[in-house]
């Protein structure tokens, strides 16, 4: 993500989380209309996954990251990922909105 270029404190995040077939994700990289806010690829979580893999080079220690997903984007899942990166992870908040169960996710990076 060559966007995350510098250190943050605090990272509040709603990527493209929508789960996608292969096929509309990649059209919506391609073509960058307004399915790009939207379709996250398989599971919704292409987006989700390659930001995860940055968390420790651009949250500072003390830094906080609030998180947007879908319980189809298995948030469990990311939070223990979260965990093992070593940061202290939660659900800060749940609620439904229409037919998506949506969960803001809050990571704190500890300062050594």
């Amino acid at each position: 993500m060559d966007w995350l270029c510098v250190e943050v404190d605090l990272l509040v995040f709603n990527p493209p989380y929508v789960p996608t077939d292969a096929e509309e994700y990649m059209q919506s990289l391609k073509c960058r209309d307004i399915s790009a806010a939207w379709a996250g690829g398989g599971r919704g979580r292409e987006v989700i996954d390659r930001f995860l893999q940055e968390l420790s080079r651009v949250i500072r220690p003390g830094g906080l990251v609030y998180l947007v997903v879908l319980e189809n984007n298995e948030p469990e899942e990311i939070l223990d990922f979260v965990r093992r990166e070593g940061f202290r992870a939660e659900i800060a908040m749940s609620r439904t909105a229409g037919i998506e169960k949506l969960h803001v996710l809050r990571f704190e990076r500890p300062i050594a």
